[in-house]
């Protein structure tokens, strides 16, 4: 009778510690971003593709949320539109602080982030990204375009 439950005890420990064989080759191996830019064109691809999204902006301060309007939301198009390869850039250390305004992004089941810290940068992400964020100088964009600006009017003018 002993050796039944020594047999059954030895079968049922091998039965468990079977279920806890992971198959790595089953997960994907997140590498490299696929260029520093990543974020920001598929998030302008897809305001290309989509007239229908929301925006809205969300102040982190007092945590006020401004729903954009169409004039807002062709500023930040603009804005896409202008950026040029030396205005991404990599940050050699992490962001301390917390952006002063956010932007929130809606196309269809897709959300996307624009953190704007200051008036010279900003980070694009998607809610649900693998990669690192897209960081954004804004030393030669426009003063037109420019996020930190359009995000003080949007709040002055509510």
């Amino acid at each position: 009778m002993r050796r039944f439950f020594r047999l059954c005890f030895i079968l049922l420990i091998c039965l468990l510690f079977n279920g806890c064989k992971i198959n790595y080759s089953e997960y994907p191996k997140i590498s490299e971003k696929p260029n520093i830019n990543y974020y920001t064109l598929l998030l302008a691809s897809e305001l290309n593709d989509n007239d229908n999204y929301n925006v809205s902006l969300l102040e982190t301060n007092l945590y006020k949320e401004v729903t954009i309007d169409k004039d807002a939301k062709d500023t930040i198009i603009n804005f896409l539109s202008s950026l040029e390869a030396n205005n991404f850039i990599k940050l050699k250390e992490e962001i301390k602080t917390t952006p002063e305004y956010k932007f929130f992004i809606k196309i269809d089941s897709r959300k996307y982030i624009i953190n704007v810290y200051n008036e010279n940068l900003i980070s694009i992400h998607p809610w649900d990204g693998t990669y690192s964020e897209d960081f954004i100088s804004m030393n030669n964009i426009p003063k037109s375009y420019n996020l930190y600006g359009l995000c003080k009017y949007i709040l002055n003018k509510n």
